[in-house]
C-alpha cells in the first residue's frame, strides 16, 4: 500500500476592534474594513472552523510527491457550498432560455450535489445522456412554521 502525506487545515478566527465615528452603520463598517492596523489582533481558537483536507500527496513529503485530488467529501464545506452556489446560479441562467426537459438532468444533479455537501458525502458524478439521474434518493424539503 502506498504512503500518503495528508495535510489537514482549519481556520482560526482573528479579530480586532476599530472605534470609528461615522454617519451610519454601513459607513462604520466601510471605515473599519479599511483599517490595516492589526497590531491589537486577537485569535479565537474556541471558534475555529471545521477541519478539512487541504492537500494530499503520494509519499511522505508534502508539496514534493505527486499531488492527489482531494475527494470532495473531505474539502472545506464553505468552499464546496460557494462552488455549488456558482454552479446553481449558472443553472438558473440556463433555465431562463432552455426547455425544462433539457435542463432537468442538471437540476437533479445540482440537488444531489447540494445534499452530498450537507451530508459530507462525495459529489455525485455529472449526468450523462445514457445514465439519467436516479431521483429516488432526493430528499424533499419541508417548511415548518412556528408562532411565538
Amino acid at each position: 500500500m502506498p504512503l500518503y502525506c495528508v495535510e489537514t487545515s482549519f481556520h482560526v478566527p482573528t479579530y480586532h476592534h476599530t472605534i470609528v465615528e461615522a454617519a451610519s452603520p454601513e459607513d462604520a463598517c466601510k471605515i473599519a474594513l479599511e483599517n490595516d492596523d492589526w497590531s491589537d489582533a486577537k485569535q479565537d481558537p474556541e471558534s475555529a472552523g471545521e477541519t478539512y483536507v487541504s492537500g494530499i500527496w503520494i509519499g511522505t513529503v508534502p508539496y514534493e510527491g505527486d499531488r492527489v485530488e482531494v475527494p470532495t467529501e473531505f474539502e472545506e464545506s464553505v468552499t464546496r457550498r460557494a462552488t455549488h452556489y456558482a454552479e446553481t446560479v449558472m443553472l438558473l441562467v440556463e433555465a431562463s432560455y432552455t426547455t425544462f426537459e433539457s435542463w432537468r438532468p442538471r437540476l437533479l444533479a445540482a440537488i444531489q450535489t447540494a445534499q452530498a455537501i450537507l451530508d459530507r458525502r462525495p459529489n455525485p458524478p455529472p449526468p450523462t445522456a445514457s445514465e439519467p439521474y436516479d431521483t429516488s434518493d432526493i430528499q424533499t424539503c419541508s417548511t415548518t412554521t412556528t408562532t411565538d
